[in-house]
């Protein structure tokens, strides 16, 4: 019974040391304007690997398939931009080669109060800037210095040439 507890704690520790290695993961990253953005206070952090996500999936294949038509088609009644994308994500100028970041930021005195945000990397912030003038929000892009940005109410959006974050506060959250 004791070698089966030994060689299982030995077998987790090994498991355990390999997950943590950290040339491996930074060296295969790529160059990534986003993640050097986010709050270092930030309640929750997740990665979207997208470049993992495509890898895994077979886009070709899939917008063949039934579902993917149908999700086309309603998206082109209810958003038009929507369904641009989803037909070629590449158009919306977000960079897919690199990873998605999402953050929340809860005030600890008030957890009501939380903004929730999605950062991306820019492949061409020409076509990002197209899309979101072309969407509900788009009458209201501003220019900052460096930057364009659009909001309503709790929604946001800002963007320059290298990353973009969108997002939505809550509470009295800003």
């Amino acid at each position: 019974m004791k070698k089966i507890i030994f060689i299982s704690f030995i077998a987790s520790l090994m498991m355990f040391l390999s997950s943590c290695k950290t040339e491996q993961s930074s060296a295969n990253l790529p160059q990534d304007t986003a993640i050097q953005h986010i709050p270092s206070d930030a309640t929750q952090v997740s990665i979207i690997r997208m470049p993992q996500l495509l890898e895994k999936m077979d886009f070709e294949e899939m917008k063949t398939m039934d579902f993917y038509q149908q999700m086309i088609a309603e998206a082109s009644k209810r958003d038009p931009i929507s369904a641009k994308i989803i037909k070629d994500p590449k158009e919306s100028g977000i960079d897919l080669d690199k990873n998605f970041y999402s953050f929340m930021d809860v005030d600890p005195n008030n957890p009501m109060n939380m903004m929730n945000v999605v950062m991306m990397n820019i492949a061409d912030a020409e076509k990002f800037s197209q899309l979101v003038k072309t969407s509900p929000l788009g009458g209201g892009v501003q220019k900052g210095d460096g930057f364009e940005y659009v909001s309503e109410g709790e929604v946001f959006a800002a963007w320059n040439k290298e990353m973009a974050i969108a997002g939505q506060s809550m509470g009295d959250a800003t």
